[in-house]
């Protein structure tokens, strides 16, 4: 006999709430309904309905635990089959539970997903789009019945307009009795004899949608937002699906985000840099009058507050950050050479320290020709 943890797909310290959720899960996925009666769905299905009798059931799972065994006979046991299968079934019977009470058939509409595709600086104010998408509704042309026209519609003669046909089954505590969806209507009581055009007999189509929104300023790459009911229709007086929005912000030339800030490689000139410049830098959405102080080095920082990402929907703003990037010169005119020369001449902190006597002199007449051999 196969152990009935593993029939289950649980741990055998498995609570009885995952018990009961594997088993849920197993069955939709095993039942003969939803499987086109195919033999091998019908012994696995009995095989996860039998461990469950068992194991959905604290007196029989410590006996089973004990003795490792699921004859019970003379034990005196009894199980509430409703209590343990009438929420199970309910996925497969369309509401239907052992007493024959009618449940609810509502089903929720399946949710939909759209991609919008913005630019840095549209995310710095309200945006206005126009998305366009596809979903599932209720065919207009048909009312959802699939019928071309009223006479195309006949009831069905497998379960007589019912919407589900009664099966009898042997079990390990006797024969058990269960309504399930009628495979021929699927669960309508009526079949149709001449489909619907426009949905082939299916009762609902996919239809192209557009629908205008407001995205807030600040969003940023990855975020996603729930726009609201606008996912396919339900079916049953079910309620839609949800709407998302997954939101791709593209790159800007020249910046990177870190949170809120902006960060931005910006060239300068070695005479900005020597001897400093007042400069107009061009932001997302301004122009700002920025000093490069004298003597700054590579890699320094300038910021420029307020001028980085706003936070969603939100009046706080990040800064913007500029690194700077001496761009020093390769090709050189001749007097430029000349006066670079004559500037590293003048530079104190080039010059050799102080020698005295003979081999002072030597070596200073050396560090001349070195200097003139690398001019």
């Amino acid at each position: 006999m196969k152990d009935l943890y593993e029939v289950l797909e649980v741990s055998r310290d498995a609570t009885k709430d995952e018990i009961k959720a594997s088993y849920r899960r197993l069955a939709k996925k095993y039942h003969p309904d939803l499987n086109g009666g195919d033999l091998e769905s019908q012994e696995i299905f009995k095989e996860i309905t039998a461990a469950y009798e068992v194991l959905g059931d604290e007196e029989k799972r410590q006996r089973y635990d004990r003795y490792g065994t699921t004859d019970f006979s003379g034990q005196g046991v009894t199980m509430d089959f409703e209590d343990i299968f009438g929420d199970i079934f309910d996925i497969f019977t369309g509401g239907v539970g052992f007493r024959g009470a009618r449940r609810s058939t509502a089903s929720h509409g399946e949710d939909r997903r759209v991609d919008i595709h913005l630019d840095l600086i549209d995310t710095l104010e309200d945006t206005e789009k126009t998305i366009s998408y596809k979903r599932v509704v209720t065919c207009d042309y048909c009312d959802g019945s699939g019928a071309k026209h009223s006479d195309a519609i006949r009831t069905c003669g497998n379960c007589h307009g019912s919407g589900r046909v009664r099966t009898v089954r042997q079990t390990l505590f006797g024969t058990m009795q269960q309504e399930s969806i009628c495979p021929e209507c699927h669960g309508k009581g009526k079949v149709v004899t001449d489909p619907c055009d426009r949905c082939d007999g299916h009762g609902r189509r996919v239809k192209e949608e557009e629908r205008s929104i407001t995205l807030k300023r600040g969003l940023k790459d990855g975020n996603i937002l729930k726009l609201g009911p606008y996912g396919d229709e339900g079916t049953g007086g079910g309620s839609n699906g949800e709407l998302y929005a997954v939101i791709h912000v593209n790159p800007h030339p020249g910046y990177s985000i870190e949170g809120n800030d902006l960060i931005y490689s910006y060239e300068i000139s070695f005479p900005e840099a020597a001897l400093g410049a007042e400069k107009v830098f061009e932001t997302l959405d301004s122009k700002e009058t920025i000093v490069i102080p004298e003597g700054t080095q590579h890699g320094d920082v300038i910021k420029i507050s307020k001028k980085g990402l706003y936070q969603y929907n939100s009046h706080s703003r990040g800064d913007l950050f500029l690194i700077c990037n001496v761009k020093t010169p390769t090709k050189l005119t001749k007097r430029q050479r000349e006066l670079l020369m004559e500037f590293e001449g003048d530079d104190e902190s080039t010059q050799p320290p102080p020698l005295r006597g003979l081999w002072a002199k030597i070596k200073t007449k050396w560090y001349t020709l070195i200097r003139s051999w690398k001019a």
